[in-house]
């Protein structure tokens, strides 16, 4: 079988500016004084999984929080700017869909991102 597999919903469109920005207001959201800049967040995406860089900052910062509550509200204004920010495809992410279902490729998204994320992307 002949496919093309997009590894992540950010190879689709730009999400990473709209992930740090959402971590930034759940963490305002819940009485936190962090904030991630651009180049933190960045190097932070060397490793996957917002719950494991929730946690891994946490223990930087010598804080205890509930990472998996932070997690969820992190989800939920990613949700929110998903469903009402303009995203547009990356550049030739359109003409490669449409080229493989021409010649008869199967296209699929590879990813860890909840099924609410990909909803709300389509």
């Amino acid at each position: 079988m002949k496919a093309i597999l997009f590894g992540s919903i950010g190879v689709i469109t730009e999400t990473s500016e709209l992930q740090r920005e959402s971590f930034n207001d759940a963490f305002a959201a819940n009485g936190l004084n962090w904030h991630w800049e651009q180049d933190e967040y960045a190097s932070m995406l060397e490793q996957s999984g917002g719950y494991n860089r929730i946690q891994r900052y946490a223990n930087q910062v010598e804080a205890e929080v509930n990472s998996l509550a932070l997690h969820q509200s992190k989800s939920k204004f990613f949700q929110t700017k998903l469903a009402t920010e303009t995203l547009l495809p990356r550049p030739g992410v359109v003409e490669t869909i449409l080229a493989a279902k021409k010649n008869g490729y199967q296209v699929a998204l590879v990813t860890t991102t909840s099924a609410k994320n990909i909803g709300e992307l389509l």
